[in-house]
């Protein structure tokens, strides 16, 4: 038989495909660096022109200053160097003054502070704001920031540009400056700078006067609205003997003598108490200082009769801005008061109230008798240049008496002591 052939259809049949692994979990990346532009968002400020300029100086300084091996010859190296120098500090100067605009809107809208930039400009406080890296290079330098010899300028390193910082530096740079009465020489700019400088001080501590010695022995105490009472001394004690018991009560007391006086008579001019009229005759023709509903007063004539508290008889220095003496050639008797007392030896004691309308300072000014001192006129300038719209002066000579919570810093002669009448107490608590 021939060979027979099989008509089944023969079936290609794949093998079993391998089993599918999963795959391995792909490996974690690392964080990404801390860049410029991460850590610029992480500052305080959401400032878009701040951060604009800051992120133009971290460009350019990003790598560095030229190199010297970059360069076939030094003259073309130095100028690299400078050109490098001279942009840094250009950017750096407009990232700090981005950063300071964004502090001074911050600050403006801080109920309480926002006449903090005013005064830093009257005073000529200048504030810096700079990368880390160069403040830490800085004198002085701390983590939050720090003021200048003097005060000034303030500088804060860039990652601590904060409103809360800045209204700190400002205090610690007031406190910081040298105060005295604006000199001869000096100009009524000067003299804001003072002013401003004495208002920084109480608006960051309201609760405590500023008080200095002038380099001509005069003693200068400033209040931030102070309550005033009678000082009373009784018949068996001296003033100041009463002034120290009335500075051991709780609170900041700065006591002064006030009304002129005849030995025996009493006082030359009224003195008010809670709208009643306790001591003193007629002075019509000359000045007052009072306390009434409507906060301090300064006048001519008898004080107001319904005054808290009022002491008349006192002789003009500045009314209403009018320095007597100079601006004010109207022919009165307080003209001819002022001159007379003007042509004193400077070395006489004297004792002036006034008073500050914008900023609500008020100052007591005391030069004890054989002082070196000032001229009524000198004083008188020095204190229109601060500022003041009202100053009056009271019994001076050896009169002149100034009681700092108990302890005695101008002290009157012994028998004036004992005959002086009344006195006032300016408490801050």
């Amino acid at each position: 038989m021939g060979n027979t052939v099989d008509t089944k259809k023969t079936v290609y049949v794949p093998p079993p495909a391998p089993k599918k692994t999963p795959d391995a979990p792909a490996p974690k990346k690392a964080p990404p660096k801390t860049s410029v532009d991460a850590f610029e968002a992480a500052l305080p400020s959401k400032s878009t022109p701040e951060q604009a300029a800051w992120k133009a100086y971290d460009k350019h300084i990003k790598g560095g200053p030229p190199k010297a091996s970059d360069y076939r010859n030094g003259p073309l190296f130095k100028e690299a160097r400078k050109e490098y120098n001279d942009t840094k500090q250009r950017l750096g100067d407009a990232a700090s003054k981005a950063s300071v605009d964004r502090l001074r809107t911050e600050v403006a809208a801080t109920p309480g502070s926002d006449k903090t930039f005013a005064r830093l400009d009257n005073r000529g406080i200048n504030v810096k704001v700079l990368d880390d890296k160069s403040y830490s290079a800085l004198p002085g330098a701390t983590k939050d920031g720090h003021v200048g010899p003097e005060g000034k300028p303030i500088y804060i390193p860039r990652s601590q540009a904060t409103k809360e910082n800045l209204l700190r530096l400002d205090e610690a740079s007031a406190n910081a400056q040298p105060l005295s009465l604006p000199l001869a020489t000096e100009t009524a700019k000067d003299g804001n700078k003072i002013a401003n400088n004495i208002a920084g001080r109480l608006n960051g501590n309201p609760h405590a006067p500023v008080e200095f010695t002038d380099p001509s022995g005069i003693k200068v105490v400033a209040l931030k609205n102070p309550q005033p009472s009678l000082v009373d001394p009784s018949p068996i004690e001296s003033f100041t003997a009463e002034a120290q018991e009335r500075g051991k009560e709780p609170g900041n007391d700065t006591i002064i003598n006030m009304s002129f006086f005849d030995p025996g008579i009493g006082p030359k001019g009224h003195v008010v108490q809670n709208g009643k009229l306790i001591a003193g005759n007629d002075q019509p023709d000359k000045f007052f200082a009072a306390w009434t509903s409507a906060g301090i007063k300064f006048g001519e004539g008898d004080p107001p009769a319904d005054a808290k508290l009022a002491f008349g008889g006192g002789v003009p220095l500045i009314i209403d801005k009018k320095r007597y003496g100079a601006d004010n050639k109207n022919g009165l008797l307080a003209d001819k008061d002022f001159e007379d007392l003007d042509k004193r030896p400077k070395s006489t004691g004297k004792t002036i109230l006034a008073h500050d309308r914008d900023t609500g300072v008020t100052y007591a000014i005391v030069q004890g008798d054989s002082e070196r001192g000032k001229s009524l006129s000198e004083i008188r300038d020095a204190l229109d240049k601060l500022g003041v719209d009202d100053a009056v002066l009271f019994d001076g000579s050896d009169s002149s008496t100034l009681v700092r919570d108990g302890d005695i810093v101008v002290d009157p002669d012994g028998w004036k002591n004992a005959m002086m009448p009344y006195g006032l107490n300016l408490k801050v608590s």
